[in-house]
């Protein structure tokens, strides 16, 4: 019973291990998807409001074509 459990730790640390580094790659790969999307779309920004909770809203500007957000 221990020996099994410990081989399912050891199993389990090693998925860990590999989706955490899987993760960081994708992530790596995003940032530079987004770069190239950022200088090469020509922005077409729009200011909206979206609902925060029942009694506030927020006023947004993003463009509607690669949906990046502009700070306010």
């Amino acid at each position: 019973m221990l020996n099994t459990l410990i081989l399912v730790k050891k199993k389990l640390e090693n998925e860990i291990m590999f989706l955490k580094s899987d993760i960081m790659e994708k992530q790596e790969i995003l940032h530079k998807i987004n770069g190239v999307i950022d200088k090469n779309c020509q922005h077409n920004w729009v200011t909206d409001y979206i609902d925060t909770d029942v009694e506030r809203t927020e006023r947004i500007t993003y463009c509607d074509i690669c949906e990046k957000t502009k700070d306010s």
